[in-house]
């Protein structure tokens, strides 16, 4: 019944880079050794248009950024902000990092840059609306066999489950791009205070040129919670973006003893 499921979601079909989506291809394959990094973005980008089934028309080279559809939409992801490429490299390759965790997979951009630029395991928590979030997801754990895990489900419960049932899990960075109201936010933000590696951690929060979402880092920072490192704000192609660099203190301690959610 799997394989018969798996036969239809990839069944072979030339994609929109000339890519040939087949099961082998999409759940068997492991990495190749030297692949490049355009390579594997442009293969993420095809599985992620072929999902979609946005055209059959070849598309100019580049990112999946112009691609729109009358009722479907592919959500902006960070490969679009080259001050975030950036960022997200440097704090992938730093020392020390054996596991990812993230809230908001989306398309799989941020974790395919976890994926390359370090040889830390990921974890990434996502509602899984998205039609091309679970293809995207299949295709990644294909490259990188065994390094990535997938949570479907909603952070605000799902991230603090997790942390029950395997309370010895610490995250040496952690990469928030989920709900942009005050309550997600926060929330979010609360919670993965009990995933991190307290003596040795980043956070990067997306999106905080957002009033909710920078309100909500700007609490944590009145209580003490996180100390943060830099922030970016500015104008990208398709409009406002901004991200903040931090770090959980010591004192975040605290949320694991009272509860995180209030």
């Amino acid at each position: 019944m799997l394989q018969d499921v798996t036969n239809r979601l990839f069944a072979a079909t030339q994609n929109l880079r000339g890519y040939w989506l087949s099961p082998p291809l999409a759940t068997k394959r492991a990495p190749r050794q030297g692949v490049a990094e355009v390579d594997l973005t442009e293969g993420l980008d095809a599985v992620v248009a072929w999902s979609m089934r946005l055209t059959d028309k070849p598309l100019p080279k580049g990112s999946i950024a112009h691609i729109w559809h009358p009722d479907r939409e592919i959500e902006g992801h960070t490969n679009m902000v080259p001050e975030a490429i950036e960022v997200m490299n440097g704090l992938a390759a730093a020392e020390g990092v054996k596991t990812i965790c993230e809230v908001g997979f989306n398309a799989g951009h941020s974790a395919l840059r976890w994926l390359t630029y370090s040889s830390a395991k990921v974890l990434s928590f996502d509602l899984g609306d998205h039609p091309y979030s679970r293809p995207a997801a299949m295709w990644l754990a294909s490259q990188f066999p065994e390094r990535l895990e997938l949570i479907w489900g909603d952070s605000l419960a799902t991230v603090p489950e997790f942390h029950r049932r395997k309370p010895g899990v610490q995250c040496e960075l952690i990469f928030i791009d989920g709900g942009h109201s005050y309550d997600c936010a926060i929330r979010d933000l609360k919670n993965l205070a009990g995933l991190a590696n307290l003596k040795n951690n980043r956070i990067l929060l997306d999106d905080t040129f957002l009033d909710d979402v920078r309100r909500a880092w700007d609490e944590m920072l009145e209580m003490g919670y996180v100390e943060e490192l830099q922030s970016f704000s500015g104008e990208i192609e398709v409009g406002s973006y901004g991200f903040t660099v931090g770090m959980y203190t010591e004192r975040a301690a605290e949320l694991l003893r009272v509860g995180a959610v209030e």
